[in-house]
């Protein structure tokens, strides 16, 4: 029913599933997934991924991101590395990559979030002020 694992999170599918062939959604994706990599690549040298991930996750906030959105994502990870790895995605290997995701997460969201840096809503289809609000998947396409 949804082209995509993780899409059902974004809310009951659209009619319109172009959205799912936007070319900015694709390249979203490829950049998250090469983020990733890059992350567990640099795991080895966390004094060096830090800085990025935190300069990273402070962008994102001036994209609209809220912390809710980061459970969605790492999710949707979780969903492709299933569909994908199939039966060599074992409990073991769904542990370690919740553990490097939420390295990732957690250092993007870092202090950006506290009360004093953000007055954001945490609900992107509810926040008042557009400006505040992330693109929903059916505005992609």
């Amino acid at each position: 029913m949804y082209p995509l694992p993780g899409a059902h999170r974004f809310g009951p599918p659209t009619p319109n599933r172009q959205v799912f062939e936007s070319a900015a959604l694709k390249k979203h994706a490829i950049s998250v997934i090469s983020t990733v990599g890059v992350a567990v690549a640099g795991l080895s040298n966390l004094p060096a991924l830090i800085p990025v991930l935190q300069k990273l996750g402070t962008k994102h906030v001036g994209y609209g991101v809220v912390p809710a959105h980061y459970d969605v994502i790492g999710q949707a990870l979780l969903d492709t590395l299933a569909l994908g790895l199939g039966a060599g995605f074992t409990p073991e290997v769904k542990r370690a990559w919740q553990a490097i995701y939420g390295v990732i997460a957690t250092t993007m969201k870092g202090d950006n979030y506290s009360t004093a840096a953000y007055s954001g809503p945490e609900d992107w289809y509810t926040a008042p002020d557009p400006s505040q609000r992330c693109t929903p998947p059916s505005q992609l396409a």
